[in-house]
């Protein structure tokens, strides 16, 4: 048996030979500015927001691959409070009891700690496939963040 360490008749995919029109790989993100939130849904005349609420933030599209979650607090959240981020399955796949306490930047670049700054997630770590579309959600700890602005961002790949 040989190998053939020549790319003849196909794309290998290397830095030498990129893969076009691939390029699959996407960050998406959302900030979460909590006094607007609550703003808007009183003056629509919805239900408060409470303890143990879930948001549904960001879809994921069937055919995806979720390798990497998390959030940076721009805006303490006044209260002790804690947010946790999964899907419909997991509420806590991603991040679970984050504090949003404290800010998350220092001198505008994130600070890489678990209190403040979640990379990778306690339970889905290796990241996710979506066979079906779904949604990254934020669940809502013991107290609503009422002065917290959080951007939560996430790394999709593309499996179609």
């Amino acid at each position: 048996m040989a190998t053939y360490t020549t790319a003849i008749g196909f794309n290998a995919g290397s830095a030498a030979l990129p893969a076009d029109s691939l390029n699959k790989v996407h960050r998406v993100e959302i900030t979460l500015d909590f006094p607007k939130i609550i703003a808007a849904r009183a003056a629509a005349g919805l239900t408060a927001l409470a303890a143990s609420d879930i948001l549904e933030i960001l879809p994921v599209p069937a055919g995806s691959i979720v390798s990497n979650v998390g959030m940076v607090v721009t805006t303490a959240a006044g209260v002790t409070s804690t947010l946790s981020i999964g899907d419909g399955s997991s509420q806590v796949g991603y991040l679970a009891a984050t504090t949003v306490n404290s800010t998350g930047t220092s001198g505008g670049v994130p600070v890489l700690s678990s209190a403040t700054l979640g990379l990778f997630a306690p339970t889905l770590s290796g990241g996710k496939t979506y066979a079906a579309a779904d949604t990254i959600d934020v669940t809502l700890g013991t107290a609503v963040p009422a002065a917290a602005v959080v951007r939560v961002f996430a790394v999709l790949i593309d499996l179609n």
